[in-house]
């Protein structure tokens, strides 16, 4: 099997399918099913566009894809950035939408900027007008456009401050009335509704009206809602009520109309909520009043979200500037790394033969059955069925007490079970016992917020490690790639894939 690379490099030159030439220039951001690129036309004016990754391991991921691709690219809204192509690289299970780059700063980005934490929710109303506009836009076609994928990171505030566009459209489906709508694409926690969820799951514009609440209730009050998945889990467990705490609660100041507002939108049965993105705003608009004086000073205190965005403006310019000096530092080494491997192998030739049909010598040994974690002295009983852990984890995404799954090494083409157990978490930081790709021992790692993790499991007393990237999924599924690195933490050329689930072993 193909390996795949985690992204395109920066100064990459990619293809359309016009043989259009495009120059990675920078990684704008990236997540567990892909990435997404700042690239320059190498032809006419050299002009940036945004161009979107989305990981398609199955030929009817791709098709599907390029259904809805066709469909984007009739989209014509200015709160929508404009999509140009569509094209694939098959061998390396990619998909790519080219489509407008703008420049500008995120709401994620801003909300961090602003006292608190919190957007005013007078600059809201005037800032996502255009936002709803086109929400209404993408619901109104023939079948409605259901984006699934609504959060503040997804909207950007043009420097230009042309309003608030929304963007990332790696998840968008067509709605198919009575039907199931096929989940190719989960949303990111906290703001995904129940029924994105599992597998399959019945996705309406009630999904993109659960996704709006929970970006407004994150900017109003500074919090991450909690999450869906968590809710229901919650609940079902016995909860008296739902833990998400109503947005007046945490900021006073806030209408309370507009906070029970947002609790109907985020309300886990999609029947509950409004019926459209449009009555929502309504409502939100109709309840909102200035109705103290701290209110109308802190207003008043806090810039603009347009001011903002044209301050921090020059964001997407250092990313360039920093991704070109480190792709210049990265030639540099490689030029270096090139002579002194000639110069070792000059001096080695002769000394001794690698008898082995690849190029590259696996450093696992694998085992066909499946290793029985030893539990570390410490560790205490666990239930027969994990729950998330207790303790301090939010902001960041709670984990389970063990995960079960596989591993598939691609340089031997070889599977094999995988098992974290006895984890620990303390909000960003995490550590348990990992068994796997015939090795087991303790492993330390690191989240992020949007769910990304990232850990490491030394191997051979510390003189390798197997090295761990991934996205925690909805529904609380994992998967990603592994590298393995030498001593001195160098990719050695062996790779593969990854992928867990919450639950115990059959020996624990």
């Amino acid at each position: 099997m193909q390996r795949t690379e985690a992204r395109l490099r920066t100064g990459s030159i990619i293809k359309d399918p016009t043989q259009t030439r495009y120059r990675v220039e920078a990684c704008l951001g990236t997540g567990g099913f892909g990435s997404v690129y700042l690239v320059m036309e190498l032809r006419g004016s050299g002009k940036l566009f945004a161009l979107k990754e989305v990981v398609t391991t199955t030929e009817r991921e791709r098709r599907s894809l390029a259904l809805e691709a066709s469909l984007l690219m009739r989209l014509q809204h200015p709160a929508l950035p404009r999509v140009y192509r569509f094209f694939d690289d098959v061998r390396n299970q990619r998909s790519y939408l080219l489509m407008d780059y703008i420049r500008g700063a995120n709401l994620e980005e801003l909300r961090r900027l602003t006292p608190g934490r919190r957007v005013p929710l007078a600059h809201l109303l005037t800032t996502l007008e255009p936002v709803i506009d086109a929400l209404d836009y993408l619901h109104s076609q023939q079948p409605p456009v259901i984006h699934r994928d609504i959060k503040p990171s997804n909207i950007i505030v043009p420097a230009a401050g042309r309003g608030a566009v929304l963007v990332d459209f790696g998840l968008a489906k067509l709605y198919i009335p009575d039907g199931m709508t096929t989940t190719i694409r989960q949303g990111t926690p906290g703001y995904a509704a129940p029924e994105q969820y599992g597998g399959r799951g019945r996705t309406d514009i009630r999904t993109d009206v659960y996704g709006l609440g929970a970006t407004l209730y994150t900017l109003l009050t500074g919090q991450f809602p909690c999450d869906a998945f968590e809710r229901v889990l919650l609940l079902q467990n016995g909860a008296e009520s739902d833990p998400l705490r109503p947005a007046h609660e945490l900021v006073p100041e806030l209408p309370r109309a507009v906070s029970e507002d947002l609790q109907r939108a985020l309300a886990l049965n999609s029947q509950e909520r409004f019926a459209s993105v449009r009555e929502f705003w309504r409502a939100v608009v109709s309840h909102a009043r200035i109705d103290s004086e701290a209110t109308a000073a802190r207003e008043e205190a806090t810039p603009s979200l347009e001011v903002m965005a044209a301050s921090t403006e020059l964001f997407p310019e250092r990313k360039i500037q920093e991704s070109r000096r480190q792709a210049h530092r990265q030639r540099r080494r490689l030029v270096l790394s090139a002579l002194i491997l000639a110069l070792v192998l000059t001096l080695m030739a002769g000394a001794f033969t690698i008898g082995l049909n690849s190029p590259l010598r696996s450093l696992l040994v694998h085992s066909a059955a499946p290793l029985t974690p030893t539990a570390p002295a410490h560790a205490t009983a666990s239930a027969s069925s994990p729950v998330p852990l207790a303790g301090e984890a939010y902001p960041y995404p709670a984990l389970f007490a063990a995960y079960v799954g596989t591993a598939q090494d691609l340089l031997t083409n070889t599977r094999t079970p995988l098992v974290l157990s006895h984890l620990q978490q303390h909000q960003e930081h995490f550590s348990g016992f990992f068994s796997g790709l015939g090795q087991s021992g303790p492993f330390s790692g690191t989240l992020e917020r949007q769910g990304a993790v990232h850990f490491t499991v030394p191997i051979y007393g510390g003189k390798a490690s197997l090295v761990f990237e991934g996205m925690i999924k909805v529904g609380s599924q994992m998967a990603g790639s592994f590298e393995v690195h030498d001593e001195n933490n160098h990719f050695t050329g062996e790779s593969g894939l990854w992928s867990l689930s919450p639950g115990f072993p059959p020996s624990q």
